[in-house]
């Protein structure tokens, strides 16, 4: 389990259960430790600096003795720690609690200057957050939506949760245990319970499927790409493309657009947006959400903002 990070400062995220306490021993003992980081004749910006994050959601009553084991565990590695609470309540959704929660960690980011978050997401939440997306409808994309980026990394994705089990035990850790993860109000503990009767050998070729398909992703957009070169038109699109082009095709197309503009859909907008580019008549508006409408005109494609109607 190895973990290298560029000097910098980097956000922990650590709730207190079994992955990020792993986590985050394993980046004290590499990188937080005095004999490893605390060398006083290296610069602060030649050192790798841990800050440890804990977002309290206020749904379970347990939340607060979680938020208290994990400033303890701070202190005992002499890290910085910074938490928040918020009240969202027990019937909040997975989805606002995740907002809420990188909302927070981003802000700890910005506000410490951070290079990036880290979080302990492992190969088994991987193959949980495909089944998930999946049964939500979001694409070829959301098979594979569970990666490190510039700003969030995630170096335990290749690891399974056994191998990091395996270490805290062999670390003597102690850790937290979540009684939400056993709640089958949740679709992901309903899926992490599938996985785990479905055996360890259907997991890992899950897993392997899931980074086949990353690969195909990335020849996909590249693809994308380049068809964007002829779509685009001072920032509009040709109606010419999406009516020559395949459905499918089309379809990506509008995809990409929506994320270039940093909005979020399902695949019925998607479908419907599309079919309207290749039938309905200039001058008609479609509405893509509270913020923004499409626009067509006979050989182009609009996006407008609500305000300038």
């Amino acid at each position: 389990m190895d973990i290298t990070l560029e000097p910098g400062k980097y956000v922990v995220a650590v709730s207190g259960g079994l992955d990020s306490v792993a986590l985050l021993h394993k980046l004290f003992q590499k990188y937080g430790s005095p004999e490893k980081a605390g060398d006083q004749r290296l610069e602060t910006r030649d050192r790798v600096q841990l800050i440890v994050a804990h977002f309290n959601h206020g749904i379970r009553p347990e939340s607060a003795l979680d938020a208290k084991f994990v400033e303890e565990l701070a202190t005992k590695y002499g890290l910085a720690y910074l938490s928040k609470r918020e009240e969202l309540g027990t019937n909040a959704s997975e989805q606002l609690a995740r907002e809420r929660r990188y909302k927070f960690l981003t802000s700890v980011m910005k506000g410490q200057e951070a290079k990036a978050i880290i979080t302990a997401h492992h190969k088994d939440d991987v193959v949980e957050t495909a089944y998930l997306n999946t049964a939500r409808g979001t694409g070829r994309r959301g098979l594979t939506s569970l990666n490190s980026s510039e700003r969030i990394i995630r170096p335990l994705l290749h690891i399974s949760k056994r191998t990091i089990k395996d270490y805290a035990k062999s670390k003597g850790l102690k850790w937290r245990e979540d009684s939400s993860n056993s709640d089958q109000r949740y679709l992901r503990n309903k899926i992490r319970l599938l996985l785990s009767n479905a055996g360890l050998e259907k997991t890992d070729q899950m897993y392997g499927i899931i980074q086949n398909m990353r690969l195909i992703n990335e020849e996909i957009d590249n693809i994308i790409e380049e068809l964007w070169g002829k779509a685009l038109l001072n920032d509009s699109l040709q109606r010419s493309l999406f009516i020559n082009v395949p459905y499918g095709v089309a379809c990506e197309l509008m995809a990409s657009w929506l994320r270039k503009h940093d909005l979020t859909f399902d695949k019925r907008l998607i479908h419907r947006l599309v079919i309207a580019s290749r039938t309905a008549r200039p001058g008609t508006q479609y509405d893509i959400d509270k913020n923004y409408y499409m626009k067509l005109e006979l050989k182009q494609i609009r996006m407008q903002p609500r305000s300038s109607v």
